[in-house]
């Protein structure tokens, strides 16, 4: 049976665009539906730092956490993202990007059954900001996330919209 999740991410973050130097926090939450058989919608908590090493390589990583319950048995699952993405600033309030991650994703349940799981496997995103003034911006972003190589079925893509604002 294959297994998807859609996940809708609303995060803000710190950090303008093209600031070569720079470092940036993001905070976020996503609505996605995890694997499991009989999952219903759920909350993906994550964080994220990056730093522009010029306007248009950005390394970044990113850690979420879910907790979620299906069938009397309770999962955590805790994705690590470490990505770069590369920003083509095509204009001051327009900035397309695509980027590709690792993923090491590591999920733990018990209820009826007990156990855990550490899986490794890769990320792929594309998007593109926009500049809503001198300090703050929106986003609109795919990325497909496989976080088992092993296991095609893990993957799920994620739908991302972000605002960020500011910078250091």
């Amino acid at each position: 049976m294959k297994r998807m999740a859609v996940i809708l991410v609303l995060s803000v973050g710190l950090a303008s665009a093209a600031s070569a130097g720079r470092l940036g926090l993001g905070l976020g939450v996503a609505v996605y539906k995890p694997p499991e058989e009989g999952s219903s919608y759920t909350p993906l908590f994550t964080a994220n730092g990056y730093y522009w090493v010029n306007k248009h390589v950005v390394p970044s990583l990113e850690v979420g956490y879910s907790r979620y319950t299906v069938n009397e048995t309770t999962y955590n699952y805790v994705p690590v993202i470490p990505r770069a993405t590369y920003h083509f600033v095509l204009t001051k309030s327009f900035d397309p990007y695509a980027g590709l991650g690792l993923v090491y994703a590591h999920k733990w349940w018990d209820g009826k059954v007990n156990g855990k799981d550490d899986m490794w496997g890769l990320a792929g995103l594309v998007g593109f900001n926009v500049a809503a003034s001198k300090n703050l911006g929106f986003g609109l972003g795919v990325e497909y996330v496989v976080p088992d190589a092993g296991d095609l079925h893990s993957a799920y893509p994620a739908f991302r919209l972000s605002l960020g604002a500011g910078g250091f």
